[in-house]
Protein backbone atom coordinates (compact mmCIF):
# COMPACT_ATOMS: atom_id res chain seq x y z
CA UNK A 1 0.00 0.00 0.00
CA UNK A 2 1.38 3.27 -0.54
CA UNK A 3 2.87 5.54 2.31
CA UNK A 4 0.45 8.23 2.65
CA UNK A 5 2.52 11.70 3.29
CA UNK A 6 2.27 14.44 5.79
CA UNK A 7 3.29 17.74 5.81
CA UNK A 8 5.67 18.64 8.69
CA UNK A 9 5.79 22.47 9.20
CA UNK A 10 8.29 23.60 12.20
CA UNK A 11 8.07 27.18 13.66
CA UNK A 12 10.67 28.34 15.49
CA UNK A 13 9.27 30.18 18.75
CA UNK A 14 9.61 33.98 18.76
CA UNK A 15 12.41 35.59 19.98
CA UNK A 16 11.86 38.04 23.04
CA UNK A 17 13.75 40.87 22.71
CA UNK A 18 15.48 42.73 25.36
CA UNK A 19 14.42 45.65 27.26
CA UNK A 20 16.55 49.03 26.33
CA UNK A 21 19.04 50.15 29.58
CA UNK A 22 20.75 53.00 30.04
CA UNK A 23 24.39 52.34 29.21
CA UNK A 24 24.53 49.17 27.15
CA UNK A 25 25.83 51.15 24.53
CA UNK A 26 28.87 51.94 27.02
CA UNK A 27 29.59 48.80 27.90
CA UNK A 28 32.90 47.27 26.73
CA UNK A 29 34.98 43.88 27.50
CA UNK A 30 38.45 44.07 27.88
CA UNK A 31 40.23 41.56 25.94
CA UNK A 32 42.25 40.59 28.87
CA UNK A 33 39.39 40.44 31.57
CA UNK A 34 41.43 43.29 33.96
CA UNK A 35 38.57 45.63 34.17
CA UNK A 36 34.46 44.33 34.47
CA UNK A 37 32.46 45.32 32.04
CA UNK A 38 29.84 46.09 34.42
CA UNK A 39 31.88 49.22 35.69
CA UNK A 40 30.44 51.80 33.66
CA UNK A 41 27.22 51.04 34.14
CA UNK A 42 27.02 50.43 37.76
CA UNK A 43 26.65 53.75 40.64
CA UNK A 44 27.09 54.21 44.17
CA UNK A 45 24.20 52.87 45.16
CA UNK A 46 24.59 49.00 43.21
CA UNK A 47 21.24 50.24 40.68
CA UNK A 48 21.40 51.41 37.59
CA UNK A 49 19.69 54.65 36.15
CA UNK A 50 16.00 52.75 34.82
CA UNK A 51 13.17 54.59 36.89
CA UNK A 52 11.84 50.94 37.71
CA UNK A 53 14.70 49.92 39.96
CA UNK A 54 14.18 46.57 40.14
CA UNK A 55 17.02 44.91 38.94
CA UNK A 56 20.85 45.75 38.91
CA UNK A 57 22.56 46.32 35.94
CA UNK A 58 24.09 43.20 36.72
CA UNK A 59 21.43 40.88 36.33
CA UNK A 60 20.21 43.15 33.49
CA UNK A 61 23.40 42.03 31.45
CA UNK A 62 23.09 38.25 32.78
CA UNK A 63 19.86 38.21 31.61
CA UNK A 64 20.98 39.58 27.85
CA UNK A 65 23.35 37.46 28.14
CA UNK A 66 20.98 34.12 28.71
CA UNK A 67 18.60 35.82 25.90
CA UNK A 68 20.64 35.61 23.41
CA UNK A 69 22.20 31.89 24.33
CA UNK A 70 19.00 30.86 24.15
CA UNK A 71 18.75 32.49 20.84
CA UNK A 72 21.69 30.35 19.81
CA UNK A 73 20.32 27.50 20.88
CA UNK A 74 16.96 27.61 19.23
CA UNK A 75 18.64 28.44 15.87
CA UNK A 76 21.41 25.37 16.02
CA UNK A 77 17.93 22.92 17.28
CA UNK A 78 15.92 24.33 14.00
CA UNK A 79 18.89 24.03 11.95
CA UNK A 80 19.06 20.33 13.18
CA UNK A 81 15.56 19.96 12.52
CA UNK A 82 15.36 21.25 9.16
CA UNK A 83 17.99 18.40 8.39
CA UNK A 84 16.75 15.67 10.12
CA UNK A 85 13.59 16.67 8.43
CA UNK A 86 15.19 16.78 5.04
CA UNK A 87 16.32 13.29 5.42
CA UNK A 88 13.20 11.96 7.10
CA UNK A 89 11.41 13.27 3.85
CA UNK A 90 13.76 10.74 1.79
CA UNK A 91 13.46 8.05 3.70
CA UNK A 92 9.86 8.68 4.96
CA UNK A 93 7.89 6.28 2.33
CA UNK A 94 10.49 3.81 2.79
CA UNK A 95 9.84 3.76 6.96
CA UNK A 96 6.18 3.94 6.76
CA UNK A 97 5.93 0.84 4.37
CA UNK A 98 8.18 -0.82 6.99
CA UNK A 99 6.00 0.41 9.94
CA UNK A 100 2.42 -0.56 8.48
CA UNK A 101 0.87 -3.49 10.64
CA UNK A 102 -2.74 -3.28 9.17
CA UNK A 103 -2.61 -3.03 5.20
CA UNK A 104 -5.99 -2.59 3.41
CA UNK A 105 -7.10 -4.07 0.45
CA UNK A 106 -9.16 -2.71 -1.81
CA UNK A 107 -13.28 -2.02 -2.39
CA UNK A 108 -14.38 -4.73 -5.04
CA UNK A 109 -17.40 -5.27 -6.50
CA UNK A 110 -18.91 -8.75 -5.76
CA UNK A 111 -21.93 -10.79 -5.98
CA UNK A 112 -23.84 -8.90 -3.37
CA UNK A 113 -21.91 -5.63 -3.69
CA UNK A 114 -18.83 -3.28 -2.46
CA UNK A 115 -17.36 -4.74 0.26
CA UNK A 116 -13.60 -3.63 2.52
CA UNK A 117 -11.48 -6.13 3.80
CA UNK A 118 -8.11 -5.70 5.54
CA UNK A 119 -5.10 -7.98 6.07
CA UNK A 120 -5.47 -11.00 8.82
CA UNK A 121 -4.42 -10.08 12.00
CA UNK A 122 -3.70 -13.47 13.16
CA UNK A 123 -0.91 -15.32 11.59
CA UNK A 124 0.19 -19.12 11.79
CA UNK A 125 3.07 -21.73 10.46
CA UNK A 126 2.28 -23.30 6.71
CA UNK A 127 2.23 -26.61 6.15
CA UNK A 128 5.46 -25.69 4.01
CA UNK A 129 7.19 -23.93 6.35
CA UNK A 130 9.26 -26.89 7.69
CA UNK A 131 13.06 -26.47 8.38
CA UNK A 132 14.73 -24.55 5.77
CA UNK A 133 12.24 -25.32 2.69
CA UNK A 134 11.91 -21.38 2.29
CA UNK A 135 14.88 -19.92 3.88
CA UNK A 136 16.09 -18.73 0.13
CA UNK A 137 13.27 -16.61 -0.13
CA UNK A 138 13.55 -15.28 2.84
CA UNK A 139 16.98 -14.38 2.09
CA UNK A 140 16.13 -13.37 -1.57
CA UNK A 141 13.81 -10.93 -0.24
CA UNK A 142 16.11 -9.27 2.45
CA UNK A 143 18.19 -8.66 -0.24
CA UNK A 144 16.09 -6.93 -2.70
CA UNK A 145 14.60 -4.71 0.05
CA UNK A 146 18.64 -3.93 0.15
CA UNK A 147 18.87 -3.42 -3.72
CA UNK A 148 15.87 -1.01 -3.14
CA UNK A 149 16.37 0.74 -0.14
CA UNK A 150 20.23 1.69 -1.28
CA UNK A 151 18.95 3.20 -4.16
CA UNK A 152 15.97 4.77 -3.17
CA UNK A 153 16.98 8.56 -3.70
CA UNK A 154 17.59 7.63 -7.77
CA UNK A 155 15.26 9.21 -10.26
CA UNK A 156 14.75 5.70 -11.36
CA UNK A 157 15.28 2.45 -10.25
CA UNK A 158 16.41 -0.42 -12.49
CA UNK A 159 15.37 -3.74 -11.98
CA UNK A 160 14.98 -5.30 -15.59
CA UNK A 161 18.47 -7.05 -14.87
CA UNK A 162 17.41 -8.54 -11.58
CA UNK A 163 16.51 -11.95 -10.28
CA UNK A 164 13.68 -12.54 -8.03
CA UNK A 165 11.63 -14.88 -6.15
CA UNK A 166 14.31 -17.51 -6.52
CA UNK A 167 14.16 -17.78 -10.23
CA UNK A 168 17.65 -18.37 -12.21
CA UNK A 169 17.00 -15.59 -14.54
CA UNK A 170 16.25 -11.69 -14.80
CA UNK A 171 13.28 -10.10 -15.08
CA UNK A 172 13.41 -9.17 -18.66
CA UNK A 173 14.19 -13.12 -19.68
CA UNK A 174 11.15 -14.30 -17.73
CA UNK A 175 8.66 -11.40 -18.92
CA UNK A 176 9.95 -12.84 -22.45
CA UNK A 177 9.17 -16.57 -21.56
CA UNK A 178 5.70 -15.82 -20.12
CA UNK A 179 4.67 -13.38 -22.57
CA UNK A 180 2.93 -15.88 -25.10
CA UNK A 181 1.19 -17.29 -22.19
CA UNK A 182 0.12 -13.99 -20.51
CA UNK A 183 -1.17 -12.92 -23.96
CA UNK A 184 -2.89 -15.96 -24.95
CA UNK A 185 -4.62 -16.66 -21.65
CA UNK A 186 -4.72 -13.42 -19.55
CA UNK A 187 -5.77 -10.98 -22.56
CA UNK A 188 -8.79 -12.91 -23.13
CA UNK A 189 -10.65 -13.16 -20.11
CA UNK A 190 -9.95 -8.78 -18.78
CA UNK A 191 -10.57 -5.68 -20.15
CA UNK A 192 -9.25 -2.32 -18.17
CA UNK A 193 -10.47 -1.28 -15.07
CA UNK A 194 -10.87 -4.97 -14.00
CA UNK A 195 -9.19 -6.44 -11.02
CA UNK A 196 -6.16 -9.49 -10.90
CA UNK A 197 -5.38 -11.62 -7.60
CA UNK A 198 -1.84 -13.17 -7.78
CA UNK A 199 -1.53 -15.83 -4.99
CA UNK A 200 2.16 -16.02 -2.98
CA UNK A 201 2.89 -12.88 -5.08
CA UNK A 202 6.37 -13.15 -3.85
CA UNK A 203 8.38 -9.70 -4.43
CA UNK A 204 5.12 -8.62 -7.16
CA UNK A 205 7.79 -8.82 -9.53
CA UNK A 206 5.68 -11.58 -11.49
CA UNK A 207 2.65 -9.00 -11.82
CA UNK A 208 4.33 -5.94 -12.73
CA UNK A 209 5.73 -7.81 -15.61
CA UNK A 210 2.16 -9.23 -16.41
CA UNK A 211 0.79 -5.85 -16.30
CA UNK A 212 3.33 -4.22 -18.91
CA UNK A 213 2.27 -7.24 -21.05
CA UNK A 214 -1.19 -6.37 -20.41
CA UNK A 215 -0.69 -2.69 -21.26
CA UNK A 216 1.60 -3.14 -24.10
CA UNK A 217 0.33 -6.25 -26.06
CA UNK A 218 -3.74 -6.19 -25.43
CA UNK A 219 -4.27 -2.15 -24.65
CA UNK A 220 -5.57 -3.50 -20.92
CA UNK A 221 -4.65 -0.93 -18.11
CA UNK A 222 -6.30 0.59 -14.90
CA UNK A 223 -6.34 -2.57 -13.36
CA UNK A 224 -6.56 -3.42 -9.39
CA UNK A 225 -4.34 -5.69 -8.30
CA UNK A 226 -4.23 -7.81 -4.99
CA UNK A 227 -2.02 -10.50 -3.56
CA UNK A 228 -0.51 -12.07 -0.60
CA UNK A 229 2.57 -13.60 0.26
CA UNK A 230 3.50 -15.74 3.66
CA UNK A 231 7.09 -13.84 3.60
CA UNK A 232 6.41 -10.15 5.11
CA UNK A 233 9.60 -8.39 3.41
CA UNK A 234 7.97 -9.95 0.43
CA UNK A 235 5.22 -8.44 0.89
CA UNK A 236 7.02 -4.87 1.64
CA UNK A 237 8.45 -5.47 -1.47
CA UNK A 238 5.55 -5.41 -3.70
CA UNK A 239 4.13 -2.71 -1.68
CA UNK A 240 7.16 -0.30 -2.81
CA UNK A 241 6.95 -1.85 -6.21
CA UNK A 242 3.66 -1.20 -6.90
CA UNK A 243 3.43 2.07 -4.76
CA UNK A 244 6.43 3.79 -5.14
CA UNK A 245 8.67 2.44 -8.39
CA UNK A 246 6.14 1.47 -10.34
CA UNK A 247 2.71 3.16 -9.34
CA UNK A 248 1.42 4.13 -12.40
CA UNK A 249 0.84 0.61 -13.61
CA UNK A 250 -2.36 -0.24 -11.79
CA UNK A 251 -5.42 1.76 -10.79
CA UNK A 252 -4.37 0.43 -7.18
CA UNK A 253 -2.40 -2.02 -5.73
CA UNK A 254 -2.95 -4.06 -2.27
CA UNK A 255 -0.66 -6.85 -0.71
CA UNK A 256 -0.90 -9.08 2.48
CA UNK A 257 1.00 -10.85 4.72
CA UNK A 258 -1.26 -14.61 4.45
CA UNK A 259 -0.99 -18.48 3.90
CA UNK A 260 -1.86 -19.25 0.12
CA UNK A 261 -3.13 -22.63 1.40
CA UNK A 262 -6.52 -23.87 3.40
CA UNK A 263 -6.33 -26.03 5.98
CA UNK A 264 -8.46 -28.93 4.44
CA UNK A 265 -9.43 -29.55 0.71
CA UNK A 266 -13.25 -28.39 1.46
CA UNK A 267 -13.60 -26.42 4.16
CA UNK A 268 -10.98 -23.61 5.41
CA UNK A 269 -10.47 -23.24 9.29
CA UNK A 270 -7.55 -20.88 8.50
CA UNK A 271 -7.74 -17.51 9.80
CA UNK A 272 -4.63 -16.75 7.95
CA UNK A 273 -4.93 -18.02 4.84
CA UNK A 274 -6.52 -15.93 1.82
CA UNK A 275 -10.16 -17.34 2.30
CA UNK A 276 -9.76 -16.26 6.36
CA UNK A 277 -9.93 -12.63 4.84
CA UNK A 278 -10.93 -12.42 1.15
CA UNK A 279 -14.35 -12.56 -0.12
CA UNK A 280 -15.37 -14.86 -2.53
CA UNK A 281 -16.31 -14.41 -6.06
CA UNK A 282 -14.21 -11.43 -6.21
CA UNK A 283 -11.59 -10.98 -8.64
CA UNK A 284 -11.71 -10.71 -12.53
CA UNK A 285 -8.44 -13.71 -12.83
CA UNK A 286 -7.03 -15.05 -10.13
CA UNK A 287 -3.51 -16.28 -10.73
CA UNK A 288 -0.34 -17.97 -9.35
CA UNK A 289 2.79 -17.66 -10.20
CA UNK A 290 3.79 -21.00 -8.60
CA UNK A 291 2.80 -23.61 -6.35
CA UNK A 292 5.74 -24.35 -3.79
CA UNK A 293 5.42 -27.57 -3.04
CA UNK A 294 6.25 -29.48 0.59
CA UNK A 295 9.76 -30.92 -0.23
CA UNK A 296 8.80 -33.87 2.18
CA UNK A 297 4.99 -34.18 3.13
CA UNK A 298 5.26 -37.49 4.75
CA UNK A 299 8.92 -37.69 6.94
CA UNK A 300 10.73 -39.72 4.49
CA UNK A 301 14.28 -38.26 5.62
CA UNK A 302 13.66 -37.98 9.31
CA UNK A 303 13.67 -35.36 12.25
CA UNK A 304 16.08 -33.53 10.13
CA UNK A 305 14.47 -30.77 8.37
CA UNK A 306 17.55 -28.25 8.84
CA UNK A 307 19.63 -30.66 6.02
CA UNK A 308 20.12 -28.11 3.04
CA UNK A 309 17.44 -28.36 0.90
CA UNK A 310 19.26 -29.64 -2.20
CA UNK A 311 20.22 -32.23 0.27
CA UNK A 312 16.65 -33.30 0.86
CA UNK A 313 15.42 -33.52 -2.59
CA UNK A 314 18.10 -35.45 -3.80
CA UNK A 315 17.75 -38.28 -0.80
CA UNK A 316 14.01 -38.69 -1.71
CA UNK A 317 15.03 -38.95 -5.27
CA UNK A 318 17.68 -41.04 -4.46
CA UNK A 319 15.19 -43.04 -2.01
CA UNK A 320 12.00 -43.33 -4.21
CA UNK A 321 13.49 -42.76 -7.93
CA UNK A 322 16.73 -44.64 -8.31
CA UNK A 323 15.60 -47.75 -9.86
CA UNK A 324 19.24 -49.17 -10.26
CA UNK A 325 19.86 -49.01 -6.82
CA UNK A 326 16.46 -49.66 -5.30
CA UNK A 327 17.04 -53.34 -3.81
CA UNK A 328 19.94 -51.71 -1.60
CA UNK A 329 17.72 -48.55 -0.10
CA UNK A 330 14.05 -50.04 0.01
CA UNK A 331 13.06 -54.11 0.72
CA UNK A 332 11.84 -54.37 -2.55
CA UNK A 333 11.07 -52.64 -6.01
CA UNK A 334 6.88 -53.06 -4.56
CA UNK A 335 7.84 -51.15 -1.24
CA UNK A 336 9.53 -48.34 -2.77
CA UNK A 337 6.53 -48.15 -5.55
CA UNK A 338 3.64 -47.61 -2.19
CA UNK A 339 5.80 -44.96 -0.60
CA UNK A 340 6.37 -43.24 -3.50
CA UNK A 341 2.34 -43.22 -4.42
CA UNK A 342 1.91 -41.95 -0.34
CA UNK A 343 4.15 -39.31 -1.31
CA UNK A 344 2.77 -38.56 -4.08
CA UNK A 345 -0.75 -38.63 -2.46
CA UNK A 346 0.80 -36.31 -0.22
CA UNK A 347 1.52 -33.88 -2.40
CA UNK A 348 -1.85 -33.81 -4.39
CA UNK A 349 -3.56 -32.71 -1.14
CA UNK A 350 -1.24 -29.85 -0.56
CA UNK A 351 -1.32 -28.59 -4.46
CA UNK A 352 -5.68 -29.08 -3.49
CA UNK A 353 -5.24 -26.90 -0.37
CA UNK A 354 -3.92 -24.32 -2.71
CA UNK A 355 -6.15 -24.41 -5.59
CA UNK A 356 -9.06 -24.59 -3.13
CA UNK A 357 -8.23 -20.96 -2.22
CA UNK A 358 -7.65 -19.27 -5.44
CA UNK A 359 -11.29 -20.79 -6.70
CA UNK A 360 -12.71 -19.36 -3.96
CA UNK A 361 -12.05 -16.05 -4.42
CA UNK A 362 -12.90 -15.69 -8.56
CA UNK A 363 -15.65 -14.64 -9.75
CA UNK A 364 -17.84 -17.01 -11.82
CA UNK A 365 -16.94 -18.13 -14.78
CA UNK A 366 -13.23 -16.16 -14.20
CA UNK A 367 -10.04 -17.79 -15.29
CA UNK A 368 -8.40 -19.19 -12.49
CA UNK A 369 -4.44 -19.99 -14.08
CA UNK A 370 -1.27 -21.96 -12.05
CA UNK A 371 2.26 -20.98 -13.46
CA UNK A 372 5.18 -23.22 -13.40
CA UNK A 373 4.00 -26.23 -12.15
CA UNK A 374 6.91 -29.11 -11.46
CA UNK A 375 5.87 -32.51 -12.91
CA UNK A 376 5.29 -35.78 -11.15
CA UNK A 377 8.47 -37.23 -9.02
CA UNK A 378 10.11 -39.49 -10.69
CA UNK A 379 8.56 -38.46 -13.80
CA UNK A 380 11.87 -36.57 -15.35
CA UNK A 381 15.46 -36.69 -13.83
CA UNK A 382 16.18 -33.26 -14.91
CA UNK A 383 13.55 -30.84 -12.36
CA UNK A 384 13.99 -32.61 -9.36
CA UNK A 385 11.51 -30.41 -7.57
CA UNK A 386 7.84 -32.79 -6.79
CA UNK A 387 4.64 -31.43 -8.54
CA UNK A 388 1.68 -33.40 -9.65
CA UNK A 389 0.77 -35.21 -13.25
CA UNK A 390 -1.07 -33.18 -15.49
CA UNK A 391 -4.44 -35.57 -15.02
CA UNK A 392 -4.25 -34.14 -11.56
CA UNK A 393 -6.27 -31.45 -12.81
CA UNK A 394 -9.52 -33.11 -14.35
CA UNK A 395 -9.28 -35.63 -11.56
CA UNK A 396 -9.28 -32.89 -9.27
CA UNK A 397 -12.79 -31.72 -10.50
CA UNK A 398 -14.33 -34.43 -8.90
CA UNK A 399 -12.23 -35.75 -6.22
CA UNK A 400 -11.98 -32.53 -4.41
CA UNK A 401 -15.53 -31.10 -5.86
CA UNK A 402 -13.66 -27.90 -7.21
CA UNK A 403 -16.21 -25.74 -8.61
CA UNK A 404 -14.25 -25.52 -12.01
CA UNK A 405 -15.85 -26.08 -15.66
CA UNK A 406 -13.83 -29.12 -16.38
CA UNK A 407 -14.34 -28.86 -19.92
CA UNK A 408 -12.28 -25.59 -19.65
CA UNK A 409 -8.99 -27.22 -18.00
CA UNK A 410 -5.67 -26.74 -20.59
CA UNK A 411 -2.33 -27.50 -19.83
CA UNK A 412 0.56 -25.36 -21.38
CA UNK A 413 4.06 -26.85 -21.37
CA UNK A 414 6.74 -23.92 -20.36
CA UNK A 415 9.44 -22.65 -22.49
CA UNK A 416 13.25 -22.77 -21.18
CA UNK A 417 14.38 -22.34 -18.71
CA UNK A 418 11.61 -24.76 -17.21
CA UNK A 419 10.78 -26.82 -20.32
CA UNK A 420 10.00 -29.59 -18.13
CA UNK A 421 7.09 -27.74 -16.32
CA UNK A 422 3.53 -26.84 -17.64
CA UNK A 423 1.17 -23.97 -16.82
CA UNK A 424 -2.95 -24.97 -16.24
CA UNK A 425 -5.44 -22.61 -17.43
CA UNK A 426 -9.12 -23.59 -15.90
CA UNK A 427 -12.40 -20.91 -15.40
CA UNK A 428 -14.59 -21.30 -12.57
CA UNK A 429 -18.00 -22.46 -13.22
CA UNK A 430 -20.44 -19.61 -14.35
CA UNK A 431 -23.18 -21.23 -12.10
CA UNK A 432 -22.54 -22.88 -8.81
CA UNK A 433 -24.80 -24.82 -6.49
CA UNK A 434 -24.99 -21.67 -4.07
CA UNK A 435 -26.49 -19.79 -7.18
CA UNK A 436 -29.24 -21.80 -7.70
CA UNK A 437 -32.11 -20.96 -6.00
CA UNK A 438 -34.85 -23.70 -5.48
CA UNK A 439 -38.39 -22.40 -5.86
Amino acid sequence: MAATTNDNNTHSPPVAESEASPGYDKMSMEIGGEQDAYDYVVNDNGYDGSEDGHLTAKERVLYSRLLKGCCVCITVLFIVAVLLGVQGIEDKEWTELEAEDELQVPILETNDGYRIYSCPTIRSKAENDVGVALDHYKRGAQDLADYFYLRRQQAHIPFQDIRYDGYPVSFTSMKETLRPWKVKYFCPYLKSGDSIYESASGSGMNLLLTLQILKLECNIHDLTIAGNDYIEQNVKNSIYLHSVIEPSMSRSSFFCVADSASSSTEHNHNPFAISGHVPEKSFHLVYTGYIEPIIDPIGITGADDNLPLLDQTLYIVDMLCDFDNIHTKMESWWAAQRIATEYQQAQEEWFAKWVHELIRIAKPGAPILIENVPPRLCSHFTDYTSGVAKDFWTRGVETYGWDVDVDSIQTVDMESPFQFRYSVFMKRTLYSEDDIILL
